[in-house]
Parts: structure tokens; sequence; C-alpha cells
């Protein structure tokens, strides 16, 4: 695993000038169906491992002064001799973390199962693409919506994140795209070996939001929003799809604008730029002016 810890420090006075933490991690899970609980163990021992290597201004202050002692059975203990948790002193101090990867989780289904169910959003999908009419399509597209759905309540990662084995807290966007493993390199066909892997979504981006602790804001929720998250089905190189997400975040001391105030704000933006324009323009103008009048006034004389 590789993480990667950022600070962005605000502008302004006040609240405003808090810095907002993130965390990125991406990592490579442990494989196989049936190893849920390495993969659970995985993401605690790297959490863990990130803790101990985390800068001081990413812990709280007691974690960050004692770095927090180890018990017997090597588990996380506090000043009081509470145990916790390796990585959660982190987890709950970030105001946003980022983890994506091969993270391996897969789905609890029969291969013929999974594969059937993967071809019949194809094929819906394929079908939207040759016309129809609109409710027609709106049919077919809410019918590979529930499909998709059905096979996602088989998926492991979202068990797991439901029961709180692994990943507390965060959260994802909206799987919209086909399962992203196992394929035959070069080619659109999930694994047609003699293992037979089942198609799943090995590849995720996850995501998980602390609170603003600001004077002003009273411990409010940071926010963050999925603009994008996707597959890149052309990418053949490998028997994974990549995928990629998009956010838009709030920082720490500054409440996130809905999409009007965005609005407003690229409409004042491109006033105050056209201002700038305006003030240069006038400032060429009088410079322009006031040569002539020398040069005039040297020809009178």
């Amino acid at each position: 695993a590789i993480g990667a810890f950022v600070t962005i420090q605000g502008r302004g006075g006040g609240a405003s000038k808090r810095s907002t933490k993130f965390l990125f991690v991406t990592a490579h899970m442990a494989a196989h169906v049936q190893n849920v609980e390495a993969r659970n163990e995985d993401f605690w021992r790297i959490a863990s491992e990130l803790e101990a290597q985390a800068p001081p201004r990413f812990l709280p202050r007691t974690a960050a002064t004692a770095r927090v002692g180890t018990d017997d059975e090597g588990e996380d203990e506090d000043s009081d001799g509470i145990s916790q948790e390796g990585g959660t002193a982190l987890l709950n101090n970030c105001d946003y973390i980022f983890f994506c990867g091969d993270l391996n989780y897969r789905l609890d289904l029969p291969r013929e199962v999974a594969e059937h169910s993967v071809s019949e959003i194809q094929r819906l999908l394929q079908d939207t693409t040759e016309g129809g009419d609109h409710t027609g399509i709106k049919n077919k597209l809410d019918t590979v919506d529930q499909i998709r759905r059905k096979l996602l309540r088989h998926d492991q990662l979202l068990s797991v994140m439901a029961e709180g084995s692994a990943f507390p807290g965060f959260t994802e966007g909206k799987i919209t795209f086909d399962p992203t493993f196992k394929f035959d390199k070069g080619s659109s066909e999930y694994d047609t070996s003699h293992k037979q892997r089942i198609p799943a979504w090995t590849d995720r981006v996850l995501y998980r939001t602390g609170r603003d602790d600001s004077d002003n804001n009273s411990d409010r929720p940071l926010s963050a929003r999925v603009l994008e998250y996707k597959s890149v089905p052309g990418a053949m190189h490998s028997d994974h799809r990549p995928v990629y997400a998009t956010f838009r975040v709030s920082m720490a001391g500054i409440k996130m604008k809905n999409k009007q105030d965005l609005s407003s704000g690229t409409e004042d933006e491109d006033k105050t730029k056209s201002g700038e324009e305006e003030t240069g323009t006038q400032k060429k103008k009088k410079r322009k002016k006031r040569r002539r009048d020398n040069a005039n006034k040297e020809l009178e004389n």
C-alpha cells in the first residue's frame, strides 16, 4: 500500500484559515474469493502502518505525542489502558480519506449466475443505443439498474462495510459500470481459462469524510460529492479494468456551495475578470492620451 498525506491551508481569516487534511491510499489486497477475512486484516494493517508513519498534525494530540503504546497482544492501547483497533486514531482525525485500488473483494455467486446477469446488462444497454421511444429506453435502463443492484447484494465489500469489519465510515459512489475483473488480456471476454473466475467489482474507489470542528461551524460534517465514478472498458492491457472517480469537496471552515451558488459564483468571477479587463483597457487609453498630449506640447514648443 502507498499513502499520501496532504494538507491544504485555507485562505482568509478565522475558521476558514484552518487547514484541511487529506489522506490518499492505494492498495492491492489479498486475492481469491474465500479470503474475505484476509482482506479485512489487510485494511487494518494498512491503517495501523499509516498511523505509525503519519505526520503529527494528522493525529490527535495525545496520539501524536505518545504515538499510542502497544499492549502484549499487539493491539493499540491508549493512555487509560483501553484497547483500540490499530489505525483508528488516524481514521478519525483525517478530514478526508480516499482509498482505492485492487481491493479484491468478490461476488458470492456462482459463475454462471454472475455472467448471465452481466450479459443481460450488456444486451439491454446495446438495445438502448439502437434507438427506440423514450419510455422503452427508460424501462431498459431501469432494468439494468435492477439487475446491477441484485448483483451488488452479493458484493463482499459492501457487506463488510455494512458490518463494520473493515472500512468503517467509508462510502462509495454509485456503481454504473460492469464488473472490472477478470478478463482475458486484450479481450472483453471474462476469464475463459480453466479457473473460470467469477466476474466481480474488485477495483474500487472509497471515501470517508470527517467533521468540521472550526469554531463557527458547530462540528458539522464535511461534504464530498461524487461527480463521476467510472471504469475504462477500452483499457485491455490487463485482466482488470481501471476505475476512476472525481469529487468535489468542502474545505474546513467553508460551507460547500450548492449548484445555484456555484453558478452565481462563476458569474461573479466573470464580472470580476471583465472589470479587470475594463480597468486595464482604461489604463491603456489614458497612457495613449498622455503620450499624444505630450507629443502635441512638443510640437507647439
